[in-house]
Parts: C-alpha cells; sequence; structure tokens
C-alpha cells in the first residue's frame, strides 16, 4: 500500500497517548487516515520506537477484532470491543489501549465515541476509598514523605480500589490482599516488592489509627528481588544524543550524565542554588529526595549558564519549572530505546567510580544514604577485574604449567584387543 506523508503532528506534554494535528483542511489536500500513516506520523515526532510498536500492535489488533478499518466502526462494535478488553485484561491494560485508539480517531479527525470516551474519566475509585487515601496522605505529608512516594503508593492503592472490586479498604481480608497479588504473575519483582510495601505501610497505619484491628497486610509472603546490576548509558549513545539536541535538551543530557542529577533534580535546578564553595568554585544545591540537600561541585562555565537564566533552568507549569516527568520523557526519547534518566545517573556512577576507586565520593555525590545504593549504580571494568584476578594468580604462583599426557590403554568394544591411546 502505498503511504502518504504524513500530517504534523504535536504530542502534548501531558498524555503521551494524546496528539494534535495542524489543519490539514485548508490546503484541500486529502488526509490520510490509515493506520500505517498515523504511525508515520508518530515516528515523524521522534517517539521512541517501543511507543510507536505499542501503537501499531494495539490499533492492528482492534482492526482485527473489529473486523474492519477502524474509521468505519460504529459505536455499538466499539461499545462490545471495550467490554471485550475488559473481560480480558486488567482494568489499567484496556484503558491503555482504550487512549491509544482515542489518540488514533483524534489525529484522523475522526468523531471519538462515548464508549471510548468514557474510559479517558478518572479512575472511579470508591468514596471511602478516596477518604482513606485523603486522611493517609494527611499523615505521610506531617511525617515528611517526599510527594513522588505519596503519587506511587496512590496508585498502587487505587489500582487494588479498582481492579479487586473492595468497596470499604477496611473490610479488605489477607486473602483478598494475596489474590490480587497473586492475579498480577506479569509483575517485576521491583514491582511486586513495591506494591507489597505499599499494603504494609498503609495497613499498618489503619491499625494504628484504629481503622482496623487485624492488619490483613502484616503476614503478607517476602518478595524475592535479585540483585540490582548496573546498567550505565553507553557512551555512544550519550554523544549521538547530544549531537541532535538543542541548548535545553543538552544541559539535560549533561546533567544527568556528568552530573548525576536525578530527573526531578534536574527539573528544579534554579540559579539561586548555585553559590561559592569553601573552595571559592562554584558548588550547586542539588534538592534531593526527602527534600535533602547535597552539595555538588560543578564547573565555572555551568555555573554562570544556570546564574545567566535568573530562576529555573527549565521553567514550566509544575510549581514553575518542568515536571520530572516530562524531563524524563524528554530524555528518553533522545535516547535509543530502553535507556533512560536514570541509566544516564549510572555512567556519571561508573565514570566516577573508576576515576579515584572511592566509593565513599560517588555516594555523597549521587546523595545515596547508603553505599549499598551506590554499589548498585557501579558498573566494574572486566579488564580491571581480569587483571586482578590473574595478578592474584601471579603472585600466589598458580599459573598452571603444561603437563605431558600419559599414554593409556583402552579396549575397544567387540575387539579382543586393546589400543594405545596417546
Amino acid at each position: 500500500m502505498t503511504r502518504h506523508a504524513p500530517r504534523p503532528v504535536v504530542v502534548a506534554p501531558a498524555d503521551a497517548t494524546s496528539t494534535a494535528s495542524t489543519d490539514s483542511r485548508a490546503t484541500g489536500a486529502p488526509r490520510p487516515v490509515s493506520v500505517p500513516a498515523y504511525l508515520d506520523a508518530l515516528a515523524a515526532r521522534s517517539l521512541g520506537a517501543g511507543t510507536v510498536n505499542n501503537h501499531a500492535k494495539v490499533l492492528r489488533a482492534a482492526e482485527r477484532d473489529l473486523g474492519s478499518a477502524l474509521a468505519a466502526v460504529t459505536e455499538d462494535a466499539w461499545a462490545q470491543w471495550l467490554q471485550h478488553l475488559r473481560t480480558q485484561h486488567a482494568a489499567t491494560s484496556a484503558g491503555v489501549r482504550a487512549r491509544i485508539v482515542r489518540a488514533y480517531l483524534r489525529w484522523a479527525e475522526l468523531p471519538v465515541p462515548e464508549a471510548l470516551h468514557a474510559t479517558a474519566r478518572t479512575r472511579q475509585v470508591p468514596a471511602a476509598w478516596r477518604e482513606a487515601l485523603a486522611a493517609w496522605r494527611a499523615y505521610q505529608l506531617a511525617a515528611g514523605y517526599p510527594e513522588t512516594t505519596l503519587t506511587t503508593r496512590r496508585h498502587h492503592l487505587e489500582q487494588l480500589a479498582t481492579e479487586g472490586g473492595h468497596l470499604d479498604p477496611w473490610a479488605v481480608t489477607r486473602a483478598d490482599l494475596l489474590a490480587w497479588l497473586a492475579g498480577h504473575p506479569a509483575w517485576f519483582p521491583e514491582t511486586r516488592y513495591g506494591h507489597r510495601m505499599t499494603l504494609r505501610v498503609f495497613y499498618r497505619w489503619a491499625a494504628e489509627e484504629g481503622h482496623i484491628t487485624t492488619d490483613p497486610a502484616a503476614r503478607l509472603p517476602t518478595v524475592r528481588r535479585p540483585a540490582p546490576q548496573a546498567r550505565p548509558l553507553p557512551v555512544a549513545h550519550l554523544h549521538a544524543a547530544q549531537a541532535d539536541a538543542d541548548e535545553r535538551l543538552g544541559l539535560m543530557l549533561a546533567l544527568a550524565a556528568g552530573y548525576g542529577l536525578r530527573r526531578g533534580e534536574i527539573a528544579a535546578v534554579h540559579a539561586r542554588d548555585v553559590i561559592d564553595g569553601t573552595d571559592g568554585a562554584p558548588v550547586l544545591l542539588v534538592q534531593g529526595k526527602g527534600r535533602k540537600v547535597r552539595r555538588l561541585p560543578i564547573t565555572s562555565a555551568l555555573a554562570h549558564l544556570i546564574r545567566d537564566h535568573g530562576g529555573y533552568l527549565f521553567p514550566g507549569a509544575d510549581d514553575g519549572h518542568l515536571s520530572a516527568r516530562w524531563v524524563g520523557r524528554l530524555l528518553s526519547r533522545a535516547l535509543p530505546e530502553g535507556w533512560t534518566a536514570h541509566t544516564a545517573r549510572h555512567l556519571f556512577a561508573t565514570t566516577a567510580y573508576h576515576l579515584d576507586r572511592d566509593l565513599f565520593t560517588v555516594q555523597d555525590l549521587l546523595g545515596h544514604a547508603s553505599a549499598n545504593t551506590t554499589r548498585a549504580y557501579v558498573q566494574l571494568d572486566e579488564h580491571a577485574k581480569r587483571g586482578t584476578v590473574l595478578g592474584v594468580a601471579d603472585a600466589l604462583h598458580l599459573t598452571p604449567a603444561p603437563r605431558a599426557r600419559t599414554p593409556r590403554r583402552v579396549a575397544h568394544p567387540g575387539l579382543s584387543h586393546t589400543a594405545t591411546v596417546r
């Protein structure tokens, strides 16, 4: 099939699956509305290959399920398709598929059925859960937990509330929690561990507040997590991204890979955070996790650049600066599929460690509370490890000497004699 040139598409920052297009009707040119044309448009916007592939899988599966081009599907057929999704997939997965279809229909300037609009509304959390989560949020804020932790925990419990079908959070039993956790066999160990920890903390708080008499999460099974492995961004990928980046994106890459900042720390860099250190050289006060501030030495050139902005380095709508999520998305799009802002932080940790072999210095620069965490960010050099092993063997005179082979006699099946084997 011949593919037409894609129309310009703008991806809205608030939703990776929402797109808007310029109005091509003014030109009178025919608008290609096929799925391949839409995928071409996504690729033209430099979206990651994984995002484009995910859209392709969902849209082609929808065409197979519905038996026709998506532009010709009726309202009733869409409603039946959505009902089918809800019976075959978890609520979250069904919602993602519906959002992808909505994005395509909007791009094609086709009407979006009411059935698809319904899935766009906020997750229908029962009133009792909303009240409980509001009270727990107030408690966590009083304890000084960061907003990122509060958001993650809220998402975990909203997922339980909507998927588990439990209207009252205080009526949930241990069996309910076990069934819900067991119903997600595809979760990675880290994901399962995070959900379990949220349940433990939430219901421990509920017991202390008197909402429940028995803690249903107290005896949930332990989740075994494999030891984390460092995954530094390859330097070649970093250089390629820098070559194609504009000034803003280049600064983000430099702060992630060259200074080890987290995506939220990058978003919040401000001119007032640049001060003179005890040695007279510039220092950046980094606002880290848990509102912890660490002093990070920076170059004079970077200090001047940040100060010249006179405010947030990356202004935006999130308290005056870009959100951490959007910074992470921009960096992920600039890098090859599978590489993120966090892997750039691993690159910083690995490079810093190999410069002076001081894990505690790297720990301080990264803002980690424990050196054990830092160790998971550092990838040891295979050549250096090989040199150490060979050096030890040489020091202990353990290098094996070649040994002469001793002839041996073996019997051949079916023969009455033996042969000598050398």
